[in-house]
């Protein structure tokens, strides 16, 4: 396993290969914590709590739908179902997507050539797969 491992990351940059991740981690955490968003989510918040459920955030309610037994289930559909009403409402998914694709494009400006170098590694790496495949399936 060791030797195949080497064979596909061979000639990867391994410093960058959480770039893409944590750039997208840190695109969502500048758009939840954006004016904009915050107050879309905010009068989402005050819309659910108009339907009987108490989250600050969409993010919140996700984390908070959990289901074990009938009754949560139905408890669990009713959010669901309230959350969507309160999202088309407010706008919620069409804020949230434009503020983060702002800082989600600004970061691909920001990291223009490491995110090329990221791309390459990526078709490196499936290049070097394939040939590891097709090594093994001749060896059989």
């Amino acid at each position: 396993m060791g030797e195949a491992s080497r064979q596909i990351y061979r000639g990867q940059h391994a410093g960058l290969r959480g770039l893409a991740d944590g750039l997208i981690f840190q695109a969502s955490d500048q758009a939840q914590r954006d004016d904009r968003v915050r107050k879309v989510f905010a009068d989402w918040s005050g819309c659910m709590k108009s339907k009987g459920f108490s989250y600050k955030t969409p993010v919140d309610a996700m984390s908070g739908l959990a289901a074990d037994n009938g009754a949560a289930a139905r408890d669990e559909k009713s959010a669901a179902v309230a959350d969507v009403q309160c999202k088309k409402q407010n706008n919620v998914i069409g804020v949230w997507s434009f503020v983060e694709a702002g800082y989600q494009n600004k970061a691909i400006s920001a990291h223009r050539s490491d995110l090329k170098t990221v791309q390459e590694d990526l078709q490196s790496l499936l290049a070097n797969a394939e040939r590891a495949l097709v090594a093994e399936k001749s060896t059989r």
